[in-house]
């Protein structure tokens, strides 16, 4: 037990605690870039340097009320971008490697309608349940709904939404293993 609490003890140090809550000031993002943070509910959150964190609330003509949720005890690590312009909701004691990307906007690709940045965006919510594993430089696009204990591969595009207690990988991401309560063991697919 003695480890463990060391282990916690180091863990608070090297990382920092960012409580959004607290005074109703930001504590502790160091070199990120966060932007209306009015509009993100979580607390208890360890976020590494050089994350870029917004919640878009205008984008030329357009207004958005993008929320961001993420639930205790979540980590996201060093690079990662989180762009919100309807509402992006993390779960429970998530782990996110480094250099993620999610966001649950997209500019619009009509040719005809002038240069892809004249044109509105389009939004999409994305779910990510409670205890989940993003890899390294995962890309998570507008519409994605991940079940609890989802595990995504480095390196992996997710395109679409998938179940529960599922492993995924690749570009675009497709479910490589499943969980098997009765061997309590990951079964390839």
């Amino acid at each position: 037990m003695k480890k463990i609490v060391k282990l916690f003890d180091w863990f608070k140090v090297k990382y920092t605690l960012f409580n959004l809550r607290k005074n109703g000031k930001l504590k502790g993002l160091r070199n990120s870039i966060v932007k209306n943070p009015d509009r993100f509910d979580f607390k208890k959150v360890y976020i590494e340097k050089y994350c870029r964190i917004e919640c878009i609330t205008n984008y030329g003509k357009q207004n958005f009320d993008s929320r961001l949720i993420i639930g205790e005890n979540t980590f996201i690590g060093y690079n990662n971008t989180i762009l919100c312009a309807e509402k992006i909701e993390i779960g429970n004691n998530c782990l996110i490697a480094s250099n993620v990307f999610i966001s649950d906007e997209n500019h619009g690709v009509d040719i005809s309608g002038g240069g892809y940045i004249f044109q509105p965006l389009s939004t999409n919510p994305i779910i990510i349940g409670n205890n989940c594993w993003i890899g390294q430089n995962v890309c998570i696009l507008p519409g994605v709904k991940l079940g609890s204990n989802v595990i995504v591969g480095a390196g992996s595009v997710v395109t679409k939404s998938f179940e529960k207690n599922t492993m995924i990988a690749g570009n675009p991401a497709e479910i490589i293993k499943k969980w098997d309560d009765e061997k309590q063991t990951w079964i390839k697919v």
